[in-house]
């Protein structure tokens, strides 16, 4: 018997005990289930424990006293006392703390048939639990669990591992039958989650896409729409799955029927937008992508902002169209941070801002944007005020653009370096131009052939600058030619 009916079977003896409570307090109360706990009647010792465990029926809570009700209790085949005594060995609540008296009597529970006790021997072998993982053994009381009461949770994760072919062979077929089983109406939004927990690759075993996919499918027929949203955003993408745009749109249109903006709303609002998967219909992808962006979805923001800037679907407005910008950058989408600015430095919505422009093009460079950094970067260091903190902030621009992989901003960098003239920066420089030499930037070779030709920020070895210069003039670089 698991946890969960345990509780509900609990609470209607507390209700059938308060006149007992009322009279005699917790402890007659306690009395009664003892008697019973220790006599004939093996499942008053789960109640007995609980409340122990517990304090409930304003009782105090005795841990150890507890740990004992639920060893004489699974002493005498009661399941549900066994997974709860299980618990206490793992925790170390109410004595000694042992994992491997707590997998006995998991190991118990499931023998009689506790399907509680045999999803939480499959859970620690999953997982390993301190341990190696074994797949196999975890599979096998996975399916044991699968068949009792309250089986949810074996059945899904007895699904998954069919599905990706773990712990035993592949069957895709039967996968979809226990995952099935698993995910009752009630557990719907549970089997959501899971799903994404297989997705993410938290659940135990390496991203299981496929499996992970097959999870959100039956949790959307079972009536979770942001399943529905989800597996439809993954469908119209198809990086990870097959794509089918027209199943993802279908899908994610009817998640967000139901209210899930994000993924909903947006993954249908950007095929409406774009025509894929359907027939294009700006008007209606205005009112979604709304939806999504009022819900906190960047990109859904950025486009909605993009469809004001050009009219698309209704009127034109520049001031909307950059405040909708600005919304998905407070999303942190990167590229709406990045048109962002672009519109506050060209003057677009009839007002430049150079102050506003660095602000959102700093927030790209933040979250990711390489040309977010660069431009950034750029009016830093053109900048009219020539203070060392504008080189500082065109150097921090630079590096992040730099270390985000973009090469012109490896180049800036190492040019904010050797212009400072130092020998630490001339350092620096020489090891940034270094790196993009070796990935073939003729600029960058050109700089270290001048550091070791004249030895700044390098052991001077001119014979080898002079060689480097040469071979790059030849090569037709002609800013090499001469130097």
């Amino acid at each position: 018997m698991t946890y969960k009916i345990i509780t509900c079977l609990f609470s209607t003896v507390l209700l059938t005990t308060s006149a007992l409570g009322q009279e005699g307090g917790w402890d007659a109360s306690r009395a009664s289930d003892r008697e019973k706990c220790f006599g004939s009647e093996p499942l008053y010792c789960t109640f007995l424990g609980i409340d122990l465990r517990e304090g409930l029926d304003k009782g105090p809570i005795d841990y150890p006293e507890a740990r004992t009700v639920f060893t004489h209790g699974c002493r005498h085949g009661e399941g549900g006392c066994c997974v709860l005594l299980g618990h206490m060995w793992e925790s170390g609540q109410g004595g000694e703390k042992d994992s491997s008296k707590a997998m006995e009597s998991f190991k118990k529970a499931c023998e009689l048939k506790d399907s509680g006790g045999c999803s939480s021997v499959a859970k620690r072998y999953f997982t390993g639990h301190g341990s190696a993982p074994d797949f196999d053994q975890a599979r096998r009381y996975f399916a044991l669990g699968c068949g009792g009461e309250f089986q949810q949770l074996s059945c899904i994760y007895l699904g998954v591992m069919m599905h990706a072919g773990v712990g035993g062979p592949a069957d895709v077929d039967g996968a979809m039958v226990r995952m099935r089983q698993g995910c009752d109406r009630n557990w719907a939004k549970r089997c959501g989650k899971e799903g994404a927990k297989v997705f993410a690759g938290l659940a135990g075993i390496p991203s299981e896409p496929a499996a992970s996919a097959a999870l959100f499918e039956v949790a959307c027929e079972r009536g979770d729409f942001w399943s529905c949203g989800v597996l439809g955003n993954l469908l119209y993408r198809g990086e990870v799955i097959p794509e089918d745009r027209t199943r993802g749109r279908e899908l994610a249109g009817r998640a967000c029927e139901e209210g899930e903006a994000d993924p909903g709303c947006g993954v249908y609002g950007a095929a409406l937008y774009h025509g894929h998967g359907g027939a294009q219909n700006h008007p209606l992808a205005r009112k979604v992508l709304k939806q999504a962006c009022d819900a906190g979805h960047g990109p859904s923001c950025r486009i909605l902002g993009i469809m004001w800037l050009k009219g698309l679907g209704g009127k034109a407005n520049e001031v909307r169209a950059i405040v909708m910008q600005q919304r998905a950058c407070e999303a942190r989408d990167r590229d709406g941070c990045y048109i962002a600015a672009q519109m506050w430095e060209g003057g677009q919505a009839g007002k430049k801002s150079r102050h506003k422009a660095l602000e959102y093009y700093d927030a790209g460079c933040t979250f990711g944007h390489p040309q977010s950094c660069q431009r950034a970067g750029n009016l830093w260091y053109t900048s009219p005020d020539v203070s060392p903190k504008a080189r500082l902030q065109a150097r921090r621009l630079f590096s992040s653009g730099c270390l985000l992989g973009d090469q012109q901003c490896c180049l800036d960098a190492a040019r904010t370096y050797r212009e400072e003239g130092t020998e630490m920066g001339l350092s620096t420089a020489f090891k940034l131009y270094s790196v993009r030499c070796r990935k073939s930037a003729a600029e960058a070779c050109m700089w270290v052939g001048v550091a070791l030709r004249d030895g700044k920020g390098v052991e001077k070895d001119e014979p080898k600058g002079e060689g480097i210069l040469e071979a790059l003039c030849k090569d037709g670089y002609q800013p090499a030619c001469g130097r």
